[in-house]
């Protein structure tokens, strides 16, 4: 009977604020209207500037009593509540409480019920989570800046210690709330999930990759899976490390109970280009992690790895030296060779010659591999003016791939110039004619012979 008087006479209160609300209403419509008609009537210089401020003044405060009404509602009929709890299970064997709050609409009718709902709600509801009066939960607080009518609030905690029934308390109004529920268990979908820590590297040519994978248990068990990547071309390596060890290892065991495990995924890029390795074309593949037993789900883990590079030309000749006479041309052999980590493209010999010497290079390389090499020739041409002497060449290699303006693998040639002089021709021609006569003589004894 006790009860069913509590019940009764919240209800005449909840009645009563209702009614109370409605007059205010209806007040505050009536003020506004007659001020909307003594601004008219202000507007023809029919009233005085006294009774419009009368008029107002009714007015603000036929809304404040509206709104003290409001409020009066409100803190009666405002009730929050925790309309769903889940546990989850977690790595680091401590769970993590998820709970949904709820204000319910109003319960009024009409017009009344319409104006209440636009403005009703709790500003500053603080939640946190307790267990004989200590905070178990963290956040130790979880502020809500403002929860509507009808609307819901969806708020995480981790506890802080094993608790099986958390009491959830809720702040606002001036009042303080405590509701004690046993969160229902969700089940995971999977025994264990991966994390990569960085799922997008950039590696140079001829170097490793190392990426860090986070594996978490997601039940009691002990787990036991096997490591393997796909979409890898086949000349990159790989292989796996256990970073609480450093230990290689091809599969991954985690004993019941364990807790979150880092392991290293190593990934070796060839020297120099290869099927499916391009310089700046990202390589997309799976880190593939399959469990051995009850936990035998598979988890595919996208990564994604860039060759990144540069080429790096050098000049090598069999000789730094070269002699010829004014008015001829001298021809430098040399090759060119790509030291660097990427191909280089479109590959030329630059010479800075001095005058009176010209210098031509022939057609330029399409494709230098890494530790390709192409032969060149730099033809020099010696302008008859060409005093005897040496000259000073300077040969580079360049490539359209290189950055403007850097001149690498500079090389230093010298062209000697010497004088053409008579005696050497007339020697020449000396040489020519004891030739012959050797062998006119070989003839005529070969002809007495026979």
């Amino acid at each position: 009977m006790v009860l069913a008087a509590a019940l009764g006479g919240t209800a005449v209160m909840a009645q009563s604020e209702w009614t109370a609300l409605a007059r205010a209403r209806a007040r505050r419509q009536l003020a506004h209207e007659e001020q909307r008609r003594v601004e008219a009537l202000a507007r023809e210089g029919l009233v005085s500037e006294a009774e419009l401020g009368k008029a107002k003044a009714a007015a603000a405060l036929a809304d404040l009593d509206y709104a003290e009404a409001l409020w009066a509602l409100q803190g009666s009929r405002l009730h929050v509540l925790v309309v769903d709890s889940i546990r989850h299970s977690s790595a680091d064997a401590l769970d993590a409480i998820s709970l949904e709050l709820a204000l319910p609409p109003p319960g009024g009718r009409g017009e009344e019920e319409l104006e209440v709902a636009r403005s009703f709600g709790v500003a500053d509801l603080k939640v946190s989570l307790l267990h004989e009066g200590v905070v178990v939960g963290y956040p130790y607080a979880t502020v809500v800046p403002f929860l509507a009518a009808g609307e819901r609030a969806q708020l995480h905690f981790r506890l802080l210690r094993a608790v099986d029934a958390p009491t959830v308390q809720l702040e606002y109004q001036n009042r303080v709330e405590q509701v004690t529920l046993v969160p229902r268990a969700q089940s995971s979908p999977r025994p264990f999930r991966v994390l990569a820590l960085q799922p997008a590297l950039a590696a140079t040519f001829g170097e490793e990759a190392r990426f860090v994978v986070r594996v978490e248990p997601l039940v009691a068990d002990e787990l036991t899976l096997a490591l393997e990547t796909r979409g890898l071309p086949e000349a990159c390596r790989t292989r796996y490390v256990d970073t609480a060890t450093g230990a290689g290892i091809s599969s991954l065991r985690m004993e019941a109970g364990s807790r979150a495990r880092d392991i290293e995924l190593l990934v070796t890029i060839p020297a120099g280009e290869a099927p499916g390795v391009v310089p700046d074309i990202p390589i997309a593949f799976h880190l593939v992690l399959q469990g051995q037993g009850r936990a035998g789900q598979e988890v595919e883990v996208p990564l994604q790895l860039t060759p990144v590079g540069s080429p790096r030309l050098e000049v090598r000749a069999p000789t730094w030296l070269a002699e010829g006479v004014a008015g001829k041309t001298v021809a430098l052999p040399l090759e060119v060779i790509n030291t660097g980590t990427a191909p280089a493209l479109g590959v030329t010999v630059v010479a800075e010659v001095p005058a009176p010497l010209r210098g031509f290079v022939g057609d330029p390389v399409e494709r230098l591999a890494v530790g390709q090499k192409a032969a060149f020739q730099v033809l020099v041409e010696i302008g008859g003016e060409a005093l005897p002497g040496e000259y000073a060449l300077e040969l580079y290699p360049r490539a359209q791939n290189q950055p403007r303006g850097r001149r690498e693998g500079v090389s230093h040639f010298r062209v000697r110039v010497v004088r053409e002089t008579a005696l050497g021709v007339w020697g020449a021609l000396a040489i020519a004619a004891a030739v012959a006569a050797v062998a006119g003589v070989a003839w005529l004894f070969r002809q007495r012979l026979d």
